[in-house]
């Protein structure tokens, strides 16, 4: 038996499991990178591709979710909430909040990092910001699940406030003509696509 099992090419290509997204459904949690630049329309037609450091990051970051998740009361607490929202006929925004607190009708939001984090990050708030106007909440706040250690001895295990939003209907709405915006690109490039192929194609 070999001292150690190499399962880097298996952890990729589970965490690259190509996402069969209908056309014009788009999610909140990647609208902030397409919003500002980072994720391209060929990312969001064909899927972004992670590499072992990424994969590895979202699964133990999947797992910290369900740990935290598991411990609240159901009757209090409805896990991954599931929101779709349609834009118009062609576009809908997805979201799937990480923990809603029925009875306050607030958002939580989990941000998991090696480190702990002082504040959240600017596309943490604004994934809740948006998640606000669409389930129609005033507050979310944003958590950091933390292990408090002394010594080598767990002293105590939870969740550190990494801070607070509110709502903002405005907000809200400019980034949903943006997202109209956007998504007429990804026709047009989708379209440019499709013609190129079709101009490519030998004469038989």
């Amino acid at each position: 038996m070999e001292k150690f099992i190499d399962l880097s090419k298996e952890l990729i290509e589970k965490q690259n499991q190509k996402d069969d997204r209908e056309f014009g459904k788009y999610y909140v949690s990647e609208l902030w990178g397409i919003v500002n630049g980072y994720k391209t329309i060929d990312d969001v037609l064909n899927g972004e591709k992670l590499d072992l450091t990424s994969s590895y990051k979202t699964i133990k970051g999947t797992i910290w979710h369900e740990v935290i998740q598991s411990l609240l009361d159901a009757k209090c607490y409805e896990i991954e909430k599931r929101i779709e929202i349609p834009v118009n006929d062609e576009i809908k925004l997805v979201g799937k909040i990480d923990i809603y607190d029925k009875l306050n009708n607030e958002v939580w939001e989990l941000k998991t990092s090696d480190e702990v984090m002082e504040k959240p990050k600017s596309w943490h708030k604004y994934q809740v910001k948006m998640y606000l106007s669409m389930v129609e909440a005033e507050k979310g706040y944003i958590f950091q699940p933390v292990i408090k250690m002394n010594g080598k001895k767990i002293e105590k295990f939870g969740l550190f406030l990494l801070g607070e939003v509110k709502r903002d209907n405005k907000f809200y709405a400019k980034q949903i003509e943006f997202l109209k915006q956007f998504h007429q690109k990804v026709k047009d490039y989708k379209l440019n696509k499709n013609c190129e192929r079709k101009d490519n194609k030998q004469p038989i």
